[in-house]
């Protein structure tokens, strides 16, 4: 073996527990801190067909669905938006995914234990990965400027939840807004699937570590 090799994948190995390490010690955001005029609680893909059925359905993505319940009556009075994977037949995105949330499935529903924070949520559909095409989400936005904080949950994470961040954040970068992006680590969560190497515990912490690189705030919690 090429010791180079060797010694540098022990480095990186090492750098990974340290950064594993930290993520496991992240902080709780206080709710007190929160203005809920000022604040939008942020759903990605809690759907069906990510949770209970359906071939990218994953009981680690099913998961987050006590901590998004209890999260939701403590937010009681925040602003929420549910961002809905939903694809026609022959979606172009099934050249990269197996077919997932085709449209009249029932997989691309919002799960049922949320329906009743979604009664008066803003809720998007997206044919895509990345939340900031589905259409209407950005003039939302826009109607918004008060909006100034957005806490961030959902599956999965290094996907649709890394695009949707980074791409919030980029965007609003554009527009010299300060917004504040908040993943709450308790939120989020991804799928196992040992043929494609796709480690989940792996794969979070890649993505944790990117988004907070890139200035997304991490947290456990918020209380």
């Amino acid at each position: 073996m090429d010791l180079t090799l060797f010694n540098d994948l022990a480095e990186a190995l090492t750098t990974l527990k340290t950064i594993g390490e930290e993520l496991s010690q992240l902080p709780v955001l206080p709710l007190k801190d929160l203005d809920p005029e000022k604040t939008v609680l942020l759903h990605i893909d809690i759907v069906d067909g990510f949770l209970h059925t359906g071939a990218l359905s994953s009981p680690r993505a099913a998961s987050i669905l006590p901590y998004v319940i209890d999260l939701n009556e403590r937010l009681a009075d925040f602003s929420k938006i549910f961002i809905l994977d939903e694809h026609p037949d022959d979606a172009v995105e099934f050249r990269a995914y197996p077919p997932h949330c085709v449209a009249g499935s029932g997989e691309s529903e919002l799960v049922d234990d949320l329906k009743v924070f979604a009664e008066n949520a803003y809720i998007f559909k997206k044919n895509s990965t990345n939340l900031l095409h589905a259409p209407g989400f950005l003039d939302l936005l826009d109607e918004h400027p008060e909006w100034e904080t957005f806490l961030i949950v959902g599956v999965v994470t290094d996907i649709c939840v890394l695009q949707g961040a980074l791409t919030l954040k980029t965007y609003f970068d554009q527009l010299q807004q300060k917004k504040r992006l908040v993943v709450l680590t308790k939120g989020v969560d991804t799928y196992d699937l040992p043929a494609a190497m796709h480690d989940a515990t792996l794969m979070n912490l890649f993505t944790l570590y990117n988004l907070q690189m890139n200035g997304i705030e991490l947290y456990e919690d918020v209380h």
